[in-house]
């Protein structure tokens, strides 16, 4: 995919995309925690970084912006459980309760140092 964004722009076009990704130097049952935590798109193989010079991006920078995502994980966590009773009721029974346990254990994650979220931007070579 990011080849394929490559392409899309002309030479020293620019790129840039969130993420959420484990954070650095986990043991391996903190990496299952972060993993089972976050998008499916945590538990990739390669660092962003990596992947972005392999599809020929250059000056790469990466921003943490975990905190910024943990205020909004958990106003959104917030006002959903203060709405749950109307979300829940436009849903299959059991769905909202499930995304709001998820919601919680990614705001557990966050807390305990597992995920964190980053900015990253990148120039076409």
């Amino acid at each position: 995919m990011l080849r394929a964004c490559r392409r899309l722009l002309r030479p020293g076009g620019r790129t840039a995309f969130t993420t959420i990704l484990e954070a650095p130097g986990l043991a391996p049952a903190a990496r299952r925690r972060a993993s089972a935590a976050g998008p499916r798109a945590v538990a990739m193989r390669s660092d962003h970084q990596r992947l972005l010079r392999a599809a020929g991006f250059q000056d790469i920078t990466e921003l943490d912006v975990t905190a910024a995502f943990r205020a909004t994980a958990a106003a959104w966590l917030a006002e959903s459980d203060a709405h749950a009773d109307q979300l829940a009721r436009l849903e299959p029974p059991g769905a909202f309760a499930q995304r709001q346990a998820d919601r919680r254990a990614m705001l557990a994650a966050i807390d305990g140092g597992l995920l964190r979220r980053a900015l990253v931007f990148a120039r076409r070579a």
